[in-house]
């Protein structure tokens, strides 16, 4: 007998080890719900690894942050264990969900994790990314204390979209459950996306649906997905993004009446022209939503050229240029896309980005004030040179 939560209701419940990967119905809230499997304890060793904690679950795996002992030594990575829901599927549909991972775990991006190892231990089979330590996903991380204004947070959505525009690019793909539970952050702006091809997967296996699997977050999942089971085009990772915006900026998953209203309404500290994207974001008409990850990051890099010097979120006698240190400022970003650039990115060079041109501007007037002093040093140097020469003969 063990205990566990309801993943609807958050209510305790109990059930026999014989019941693991199996659906029961919540007695409080009458939801379809897996029973899950048992958590490895810190310090567990496990395939050559040992176990530091767990970082998400759902009814596909479990993922663990570990370190390589005998593989890897010394490494952090993400290790992955599939659940006996799945592992108890049919063969075929097994070897579908192992394709599905070789495939989408070499993506090449680094933002997505990277398969470095397939394997079994003690019948039971794992799969182990590349990762960094010390991360934590967004729904387990204290908000508030991460993300000390809302610039910050749309920094974090900035360097989101910038990644699921690389996967766009190269891979014609979207993630289509994207949520604060599957994005892993590890300080100082670096992320790493989980699940994907998760959904693509479970909408490929009906089957899977009918034995109780979600992969979803109805909160945070585009309204065509949810009413058609299609969603094939950036707005609706946009849509999600903007419910991960929501959360950073209150704490609080997104709700019907919370997406129709504004984020103000439970934070009325951040700027109008943040909510006013929000609202952009989060329209359940899909027309009405940023088409492209190009023209919500146009519109993300205006709001924080403009309005983060004039952030409220520095404490009383703090300066600008002390928060600024703390923060990206604009040259940062421009920065970071060259680092996270790929052939498919290439932001920087985009005309129609007025905020990233004006940065340029400022370097190029500098290289025409060396060349302007370049020029009389050099004849200074000849005469002198002419001279020297006449003295020596």
């Amino acid at each position: 007998m063990y205990n566990f939560k309801c993943p609807y209701c958050s209510t305790g419940l109990d059930a026999e080890d014989n019941y693991i990967g199996k659906c029961i119905n919540c007695p409080v809230c009458s939801e379809t719900v897996v029973v899950p499997d048992k958590f490895m304890p810190a310090g567990t060793e496990f395939g050559g690894y040992i176990i530091q904690d767990v970082v998400c679950s759902n009814m596909l795996w479990t993922t663990y942050h570990a370190i390589g002992i005998t593989k890897s030594f010394g490494k952090t990575v993400m290790l992955r264990v599939p659940t006996t829901f799945i592992k108890n599927k049919p063969v075929e549909l097994y070897k579908a969900f192992s394709n599905m991972i070789r495939i989408t775990g070499t993506v090449c991006i680094n933002e997505f994790p990277e398969l470095i190892e397939s394997s079994v231990e003690d019948d039971i089979p794992f799969f182990v990314y590349e990762s960094y330590p010390n991360g934590s996903v967004l729904s387990n991380v204290n908000v508030s204390n991460h993300f000390s204004n809302s610039y910050d947070s749309l920094r974090l959505i900035r360097k989101i979209t910038v990644a699921l525009k690389k996967l766009w690019d190269e891979q014609n793909t979207i993630v289509q459950s994207l949520k604060p539970s599957n994005i892993c952050y590890y300080g100082e702006n670096k992320i790493q996306i989980l699940d994907l091809g998760l959904s693509q997967f479970a909408l490929q296996n009906p089957e899977l649906l009918e034995f109780g699997l979600d992969v979803w977050d109805q909160a945070y999942t585009a309204p065509e997905l949810i009413e058609t089971g299609q969603a094939n085009t950036p707005s609706s990772d946009i849509y999600s993004l903007a419910g991960v915006l929501f959360y950073l900026l209150t704490g609080r998953d997104p709700s019907e009446e919370s997406s129709e209203n504004s984020i103000t309404v439970y934070n009325d500290s951040v700027p109008d022209s943040i909510n006013a994207l929000f609202k952009r974001m989060s329209q359940k008409n899909i027309e009405d939503r940023p088409s492209n990850h190009k023209e919500l990051l146009r519109e993300i890099d205006k709001i924080l050229k403009e309005e983060a010097p004039e952030d409220s979120g520095a404490a009383v006698g703090q300066s600008y240029h002390e928060t600024s240190t703390m923060a990206f400022s604009m040259s940062s970003i421009k920065d970071e896309l060259k680092n996270d650039s790929s052939p498919g990115v290439d932001l920087e060079s985009d005309n129609d980005v007025e905020s990233q041109e004006e940065d340029f501007d400022d370097d190029d007037d500098f290289e025409e004030d060396k060349k302007s002093l370049l020029i009389p040093i050099v004849v200074v140097a000849i005469i002198l040179l002419a001279v020297a020469v006449f003295m020596f003969f």
